[in-house]
């Protein structure tokens, strides 16, 4: 029988929805022309270099939406949604300090968690609901999202099935957007950029208003890391993303968060990101070798043609031996997640320390939530091993991250 596939389905919505969000949002339509012109510029400018993090087709088509939702049963049929379109909850996203928000609210990112599946179709979701038995108001950008029973069966279907005929999805596609233009709950539609400043810059000069700073990591000399985001203006966005973190590299970029708020109160005359990139100059390494070989971001290795390596000798031991002698190369892993908190990047909370942690996104989705670290270390485990296997050595180490700050 013909069925149109999860990934299918989830390009076909990412793309409805995209359009209902240009009818509402005219400035987007503009911001998707100018970050397509800037990424084919970088393509240009630097070829291959420029799709280390993913191919031109993928980032082109690359989209991070967000939505809120009233109530724990919300997020749960929302939940059935996304995963006919192959996509889980991945992380979990706690309130932080409730009492101090107008609003708190529980997160978790929807996207597919294998990265072949996520590269055929990029689109993620950001989904936030309201803290049970807070008593205040909701906010716009959480309204009750009503999903009508003949979506939810289509969507248990769809899952069920690994698909749908294509008569059902049609029918899916256009009960799922309606959905979505009825409760209003999208509040972005975030496209991805490969040079995040030089969008800001043309933006600027059309007389867009652009935020003061963006949002993550700095723009310094070394390679991108996490994710940076800057706006445009309400509901206008665009993300540019980098290398996955491990949990050494979460650590050591957080010691660099406070070493930036300590030198902001020395010099309050720097911007954060002035004042950030220099901290990171000091503390972080120039190079994605580097990265890797402190274990501080995540990567994947793969044995080389044997026409690309330096001498006729058998493979050295260790990681940093094989990097170094050409036998495997490193191929950074795209950070396929969100920053914890939407104006600051510190390292993702403990789902221990709080009762509104994974396990309860958990039994509300009544699915399991996705640790991220584990599919990037996964990812990069099952890349070790098949590399040994090519270069016909016992399996490789990971590496370990050395103490931090040095002694």
């Amino acid at each position: 029988m013909n069925v149109v596939p999860p990934w299918q389905l989830r390009a076909r919505f990412a793309r409805s929805l995209s359009d209902l969000y240009a009818h509402e949002v005219p400035g987007h339509t503009r911001l998707v022309d100018v970050t397509a012109r800037v990424n084919a510029d970088v393509l240009r400018r630097d070829g291959a270099t420029a799709q280390r993090l993913g191919g031109i087709e993928r980032v082109t088509a690359e989209r991070h939406a967000a939505i809120g939702v009233g109530t724990p049963a919300e997020l749960r049929r929302a939940g059935q949604i996304f995963a006919a379109l192959g996509m889980h909850p991945v992380g979990a996203y706690d309130p932080g300090d409730v009492a101090a928000r107008p609003a708190p609210a529980v997160s978790t990112l929807f996207r597919p968690v294998d990265p072949g599946e996520l590269a055929r179709a990029p689109f993620r979701v950001f989904a936030s609901v309201l803290v049970p038995g807070d008593r205040r108001s909701c906010t716009a950008e959480h309204r009750q999202c009503v999903f009508p029973p003949e979506l939810l069966g289509l969507a248990e279907r769809a899952e069920a099935e690994h698909g749908l005929p294509p008569e059902d999805a049609r029918r899916f596609l256009g009960l799922a957007t309606a959905a979505f233009r009825a409760s209003r709950a999208p509040v972005d539609l975030t496209p991805r950029v490969l040079d995040i400043d030089e969008l800001n810059r043309r933006m600027a000069e059309r007389g867009i208003a652009v935020a003061d700073e963006i949002q993550g990591p700095p723009r310094w000399d070394g390679p991108d890391i996490l994710l940076r985001r800057t706006s445009f203006g309400p509901r206008c966005a665009a993300e540019a993303r980098g290398i996955a973190l491990t949990p050494a590299g979460w650590a050591r970029y957080e010691a660099m968060t406070a070493e930036t708020d300590r030198l902001l109160a020395i010099d309050p005359g720097l911007s954060r990101q002035e004042a950030a990139a220099k901290i990171w100059a000091m503390c972080l390494p120039g190079t994605q070798a580097g990265l890797a070989r402190r274990d501080l971001a995540y990567f994947t290795f793969h044995a080389t043609d044997p026409a690309h390596r330096r001498d006729g000798l058998g493979p050295p031991a260790g990681l940093a031996g094989l990097l170094h002698g050409g036998w495997i190369t490193a191929r950074p892993i795209v950070y396929e997640d969100a920053l914890p908190l939407p104006d600051d990047a510190l390292p993702p909370p403990d789902p221990d320390s709080t009762a509104l942690g994974a396990d309860w996104l958990a039994g509300v989705l009544e699915r399991p939530v996705h640790d991220p670290d584990e599919h990037y270390a996964r990812q990069r485990r099952d890349s070790l091993d098949e590399a040994a296997r090519a270069l016909g050595i016992a399996p490789i180490a990971t590496p370990v991250a050395p103490p931090w700050p040095p002694d």
